[in-house]
């Protein structure tokens, strides 16, 4: 039988655990100048979304809008509404960005109705100061690519590319 003195620290341990969020985008101390970077999806269906996001930078992680989703929503069945996250990111450069592509579903037994598609890499950027980024892409059975765009709609980064274009 197990004791209780080595069980409640245990249980602590498993809730508190819960708690850990992703890595801020903008290290801690950090007082330069910023750029907004965020992130964008597209409705497939009433159960499907594809999502674009930023996944980390310069090697930490970041909370992208899939997460959020899926935490948002958990427990929710076949409802979704999808969660976009948009970040303060350090200006300048270069960064390396860790940008992804993936179709998201509101519960995982639809993930076996097939078409799920994704892809992601790291790019390079050098980002201004106090504009907004948008992390675009596109997402089908024969092609996928995740891109950076500034607010003018120009891309800033290579594309990271899966497939043939159509």
């Amino acid at each position: 039988m197990i004791k209780l003195r080595f069980l409640l620290p245990l249980l602590v341990a498993v809730l508190l655990g819960g708690c850990v969020s992703a890595p801020q985008p903008v290290p801690k101390g950090y007082t330069g100048p910023v750029a907004k970077i965020a992130d964008t999806s597209a409705p497939v269906s009433d159960t499907k979304i594809y999502f674009f996001e930023l996944e980390g930078i310069d090697g930490r992680g970041v909370l992208s809008s899939s997460s959020a989703t899926t935490q948002t929503n958990h427990g929710r069945g076949f409802y979704m509404e999808p969660v976009l996250e948009a970040r303060s990111v350090p200006a300048g450069g270069p960064l390396k960005l860790k940008l992804g592509a993936y179709t998201h579903v509101a519960a995982p037994i639809l993930a076996f109705g097939g078409k799920m598609y994704s892809v992601s890499g790291e790019v390079e950027v050098t980002l201004e100061a106090d504009k907004t980024y948008r992390v675009k892409g596109v997402l089908s059975k024969e092609y996928c690519a995740v891109w950076l765009e500034d607010e003018a709609g120009q891309i800033v980064s290579t594309k990271i590319e899966k497939g043939q274009k159509p």
